[in-house]
Formats: structure tokens, sequence, C-alpha cells
């Protein structure tokens, strides 16, 4: 039964119990939400939590992150600490993650010279050159989408970071800049009279150089300059309020800048570390500065920066996306280095990262009901997955425990010890945190006649649901026990596992005995859920329906993912298809890998009339493919004037050299056709390929050739595929399936990031 959180009223035992063995608890590091806070209070024996609250986006612990004291490496930012936000203000962090190792991590650079190390999972917010349209996926997704196709993405500026207003400064900004421009002198080699106006009304006089009258002299200034060390002075004004920076440039440009006929704004030096400073104030103003062979920057703005009106009238009114933007030039995957993310309380979430203010997002990771009575003797605590590898896999609960609990460096005499053949954490009070796994049936024996005060299965629609029913037996106290209170925690959103049924009956559902505590993310004080949205838009309509909508209710029928009568609803007449007119296709191939394997080709094509269908398809049993992918490549160039053919990358294989040798093998064609070639790592299992394509089915949005070559063994593999790969054993290979799924998850990335904008960036279009 869903828990009403506005109904829900606490005693003054059960909050003193809270702040005891929450709050005031050793072990724990991040304190929960206050919805996460309920579920913890909640009376009932058994809970069910909802909800993904144990992801991670995280970046390198060396990481500059800009906050009012200065750039502070993220390993060194905790709660309390203060970072910037997109709009430029200060924001509070809220939480902080433990320190990751082993993730899967990538070396994000840009335009600007500036690179970004982060895990997988890290969340980008991107807009397209083309589109303009926003998008926010992972990194793992953004290395796929530009290895693919390599198109022109960008991060979009912050505004202004707002720090100090008008510090105390020791030299005015203004004059400074001015000092800056002439090579570190005070002399002046202009008699310019707006700029001689512009230092008296700074407060300075001007005097005529002794040694050469065209020069003047600002003795205040050589007075001031006595006084102070220059080391690392550009420093302390990039940390100064928005006009007191903006004075700074002023004085650089009105005597070192000048503007171009592109409008691009010009500033050379022979001082590479003045350069280097210079770039990072204009970051910080939101603008974006490429440097040119070390001594030249170059930069577009339509902000104040002369004063001179010669210079200032040719400023742009608008900039384009390319002037406010950091385009990301590559992306690759590198050795793994120790991550760590943090959480900020502004409206986005977005926090700013690196020297040059670009915008990353961040996560929580919450797992402390474990922990919550570790201090008390003879606690025992059981955590269970599906499997061994899901339980100890790294960012999973017992992975944060080996953290949490054995760092002696924090917890001094409350470090506990970690027997790994036992399964087992042992605090100094006695108290035990077992883990295990239960895959099968059989597996629940292991727990009978076991006692623990508190379990905790995660991701428990994945497990077999007689195990979720018999586990309840052991949340029980010995008489030597501690008088604990006793709870179950299932924690899990739906999906497709043996589970969810259990689940939906006994929580879930109205008539449900249990409590449902809907722990998603639009009740998650750590995301935009407006933005997190926006992210779930990435992932296939059965992800979706779980994630997005809680849809417990969602389940295959038998196990499979299309019925026979929905598909041969949309089969379509051939000739009906001739009649309409192709906007974009694309072909995939899915290369045997295998003796027993075949090769497999399917041609989808989306109509201008808004049709999507697969249109045409090919089979090949021989090993000796080039010749077939080049014919049935040609015939659909000719009939469909295709757009891209995208090639399944094989497991082990080097995608550099498969690139290269099809490019060899289809050159001629590709370049005739306008045709772009692109490889693709799918999922390992075929069951989640096909999803999405059988999910358009249903609802009616992708047609089927009738006179398709493969229909029927199309129709076949959509009947047999099936998420146990125990089961998928007995059947061949889904080639045909595989294949389909391939182009039309190509085809699905168009729909998402707006096709008709982005026509041009993928050769896209009627030809």
């Amino acid at each position: 039964m869903k828990v009403d959180y506005t109904k829900l009223k606490f005693s003054e035992t059960d909050k003193q119990i809270y702040g005891l063995t929450i709050l005031d608890n050793p072990y724990i590091i991040h304190k929960p939400f206050p919805k996460q806070a309920a579920a913890i209070m909640h009376p009932s024996q058994q809970k069910l939590l909802g909800g993904n609250a144990f992801s991670g986006k995280a970046v390198a612990l060396d990481t500059l992150i800009p906050t009012p004291n200065g750039f502070t490496p993220i390993k060194n930012i905790h709660p309390g600490s203060y970072v910037y936000g997109t709009d430029g203000k200060p924001v509070l962090v809220e939480a902080e993650s433990n320190i990751y190792y082993n993730h899967t991590c990538y070396n994000v650079s840009f335009d600007d010279n500036s690179e970004i190390i982060c895990d997988a999972n890290h969340l980008w917010t991107i807009t397209n050159k083309n589109s303009e349209k926003n998008i926010t996926i992972t990194t793992e997704n953004l290395f796929q989408l530009l290895n693919n196709y390599s198109p022109e993405w960008c991060i979009q500026n912050t505004l202004p970071l707002k720090y100090e207003n008008n510090m105390n400064l020791p030299i005015d900004p203004y004059i400074l800049g001015v000092y800056f421009a002439c090579n570190n002198r005070s002399i002046i080699n202009s008699l310019n009279n707006d700029i001689i106006n512009k230092i008296k009304q700074h407060g300075y006089t001007l005097q005529q150089d002794l040694d050469n009258n065209d020069k003047l002299i600002i003795p205040e200034l050589q007075e001031q300059l006595k006084n102070i060390s220059l080391n690392n002075i550009g420093i302390l004004y990039l940390f100064s309020s928005v006009e007191q920076r903006l004075e700074l440039i002023r004085g650089l440009m009105d005597i070192g800048g000048d503007i171009n006929y592109k409008q691009e704004c010009i500033f050379n030096s022979e001082n590479v570390e003045l350069i280097h400073t210079f770039k990072q104030i204009l970051c910080s103003l939101g603008i974006t500065v490429r440097i040119y062979d070390h001594y030249t920057l170059c930069f577009k703005t339509n902000k104040p920066v002369f004063t001179l009106t010669s210079k200032l009238d040719k400023l742009p009114d608008k900039l384009t996306l390319k002037d406010k933007s950091h385009f990301i030039i590559n992306i690759k995957q590198v050795e793994s280095v120790p991550v760590k993310c943090i959480r900020v309380k502004s409206e986005n979430h977005l926090y700013l990262c690196t020297n040059n203010y670009i915008a990353t997002h961040n996560s929580l990771l919450g797992s402390m009901i474990a922990s919550q009575w570790l201090m008390y003797p003879n606690y025992r605590c059981l955590i269970l997955r599906r499997t061994y590898d899901d339980v100890v896999a790294t960012g999973g609960i017992v992975d944060y425990l080996k953290r949490n609990l054995l760092d002696y460096d924090r917890l001094g005499e409350h470090t506990c010890e970690l027997n790994e053949a036992k399964k087992v954490f042992t605090a100094p009070s006695g108290a035990k945190i077992f883990y295990n796994y239960s895959q099968r049936k059989g597996d629940k024996e292991k727990f009978r006649g076991r006692s623990y005060h508190t379990i905790i299965w995660d991701e428990a629609s994945e497990s077999p649901k007689e195990n979720l029913a018999f586990i309840v037996r052991s949340n029980r106290r010995d008489e030597n026990q501690a008088q604990i209170p006793l709870h179950t925690y299932y924690i899990s959103n739906p999906s497709l596992g043996d589970g969810t049924q259990y689940l939906l009956k006994n929580f879930v559902e109205d008539t449900g005995r249990y409590p449902y505590f809907e722990l998603t993310f639009w009740d998650n004080q750590a995301i935009n859920p407006k933005e997190y949205a926006k992210t779930l838009e990435n992932l296939d309509p059965i992800d979706r329906a779980f994630q997005l909508y809680g849809d417990w209710h969602f389940m295959p029928s038998n196990g499979m993912i299309l019925k026979r009568a929905e598909f041969e609803e949309m089969e379509t007449p051939n000739d009906w298809l001739d009649s309409k007119h192709p906007d974009y296709n694309i072909v995939g191939v899915d290369l045997a890998s295998t003796g027993d394997d075949k090769t497999a080709c399917m041609s989808i094509t989306h109509f201008s009339d808004g049709t999507t269908a697969l249109c045409d398809s090919l089979t090949i049993k021989s090993s000796q493919t080039e010749i077939p992918i080049r014919r049935f490549l040609e015939k659909q160039q000719k009939k469909y004037h295709t757009n891209i053919i995208v090639f399944e990358k094989e497991v082990g294989a080097s995608p550099e050299y498969a690139k290269r040798y099809w490019y060899g093998q289809l050159e001629d064609l590709l370049i005739e056709g306008k045709t772009s070639l692109a490889f693709y790592h799918p999922t390992d299992s075929k069951f989640e390929r096909a999803r999405p394509i059988a999910q358009s089915i249903r609802r009616k949005f992708l047609a089927i050739n009738d006179e398709l070559p493969d229909k029927h063994a199309l129709l076949n593999q959509f009947l047999y595929v099936h998420p146990d790969r125990d089961v998928m054993n007995d059947f061949p290979s889904p080639d045909v399936l595989d294949a389909s799924s391939l182009c039309f998850n190509h085809m699905s990335m168009f729909y998402k990031l707006g096709v008709d904008k982005l026509s041009k960036a993928y050769h896209i279009g009627v030809k």
C-alpha cells in the first residue's frame, strides 16, 4: 500500500531513536532525505522502498571546482562547502559520495584545451550545434554518440560568477590591466585622451616621462608596486566582483586588445602566465576563450570589455551558440581513477568544474540502513542480491560499506573488520552485517534457522518471489540478541524480474498488506525532476515505464515481448510503402560471430508522411559477406537513399580496424550515396536490445513490409527471445532481430534528438 507522506506522524520516541541511530551514528556519513527518514522510522516490519536512490555520477578526485575561496580539488569539498552553480551564484554542497574505485572512466576534451575525467554514469546536459536542442545523457552514451557520428556537441556557458562585491584590492583593477598590457611597466606609451581620462577617473595622475616625451608615468602605481608582490596577483583579482573583473579586462583590452572584422576580440602577449590568467578571468564571466600559438587570446562577447568607443561599437549585439559554448572535440576511455560526486542545493542541481567553468551534474549515494544499529552489541543484519557478483559489485551497498566501515582514519576505535570468506563485517561492539545472494529457489535454504534484526534485499524485483517471501522468517531475534526493532527492507525499481509480482501484490497494490515508500526521482531533493526526466527519455521504452512512471504493472506475457497478433497487425502492403516518399533510411548489419550464426541486414525507412517501416532484409549464410552486403546497400541507396549503414561492434574486435576495413570495402558507395558509416556496441542481452523495437510495434508506430524476405524469421525470433540466457541457449541466435534492433535503435536516437533539425549534421534529407 502506497504511503501518504503527508499523513505520517512519529512519536518523540521514534524521533529520539532515529537521532541516536542515524544522525549521531559515526558509521553513517550521508544523512537521509526526509522521505527516506520517514521510511526508516516507520514501524512496519516489512517495507518496500522504490526508486533509484543508490546511483552516482562522479568526476576524478583532482578535478578543480571553483569555490568562493579559489579552486579546490573535488576530493577536498565536503558538505557545508560552497561551490558555484550555472547562475554564477554560490550554492551549498549538501552531500558527498564515497570515493569510488574501478569505475569505467572517460576523458572528455573541449575545444579550449580543457579536460575532465569522469565515470561512465556521469550526466551531461549538451546542445547540438545544428538543432540547438538540449539533451541529458551519460558519459557512456556521449562516448558512443561522438564516436559513431562526431557531430558538434557543446556545453553552454554559465552566467558570470558572483564573487565578493567590490573587494578591497591593492591596485585599481583597470589600472592593473593597463599595467599588464604595458608589459608590467607603469609607463603608458599612448596619449589617447579617453584612456588618460579613464586613468584620472580612478584617482591616478599622469606625469611626462623625462626620458621620452611621448610616454606618461603613473606615479601612484609606482608607489603601490613597491608594497606588494606581483606573484599570483592575477588570481586575487580572479575572485573579485563581476565589475572589478570587467574593469581589469577593460584595462588590458583598451591598451593591448583589438577587435577584428569577425567581431572577435584579440589579445596578444609574450607573457604566457598572463595569457592563462586572463583566460580564467574571461571564463569566470561566462565568456568562451580560445588560445592560439600560446600567446594569443581570441573570444567573442557582447559584454563591455572596452571603454574606447572605437572598439566598443564593434562588439556584436547577439552571440551564436558557438560563441557562448564549450565544444566537445574528443572523448576516450582511460584507465580507471578514483572518482567522487557531490550534491548541491540549487534549482537545476548543476555545479561548475575545472578552471574553465564547465557545468556538470551531481547526484547522491545513500545506503545507511545496514549501519543503523552497528553501535549496539549482538545486532545482526543481512544484505542480499540476486547473484554474488551483484552483491559485491562496485557501487553496491557492500562496496560502500567496505569504504565506510574499514576506514580507520575516520572511524578510529569504531573501525570494523571484514571476513570476506564468511562474508561478514564485524563492529567492535560485536554487531555483524552479513551479505549473501539468493538466485535460485533452493538458495533460500541457506537462511533457514538464521535470525537477523535487519534484512535488506537490494533490487528485490530481480530475485525469485519464493525467496522474497521466505526470507521474512529470518527477520527475528534470538533470546540473547538485543531488543532492536525488526525490519525487512525491499529496495527496488519495477523490472521484468520474477520478484516484481510479489512486490506488486504485497506492497504496491492498494490491497497490499505492507507499506510502499515511493522514493522515485520526483521526490528526490538531489536532482531536478524535469532535467532527470529528460535523461530518462534516452532509455528504452520499458525502462522509461519502470523509472520515469514507476509502472509496476508492466510485464511481458509469458516472458515474451511481442505477440504474433501484434506483429501481424503491423504488416503493411509493399505497394503501399512503395508509393511513399522516403525521408531517410538506415541499414543495420549484424555480422555473424560464431559458426552457427548468420549475418543479417535490415533496412528501416522513415517516410515523409511520418510512417516508419522495416522495408527490406537479407540473411547471409556464407562467411563471405562483403559482396552481399555491398549489393544490399546499393539496393537500399537506389530505393531509399540510405543515410547511415551501422555495424554491430564485435566484442574483442578492434573498432578502428573494423571501421577501416568496411570503409575500404564500401568507400565508393559511401561517397557516391552520401552515406555515413557507423559502428555501435549494444548491450550484451539480446532481449534488452529488442525491447524498444517490440514496444514500437505494440504501439503501432513501426510498420513491417508484408514482403520482407525474413519476415517469418523475425516474427519467430520476437516470440522466443527471452531475458534468461539459459533459455536462449536452446534457440538459434536471433540474427534478424539483432539487425532490426540495431537499425531501429539508431533511428530512435534521431527521434529523441530532433531529426528534422539534425538532418544537416548526419547527411539526412530528401535527395
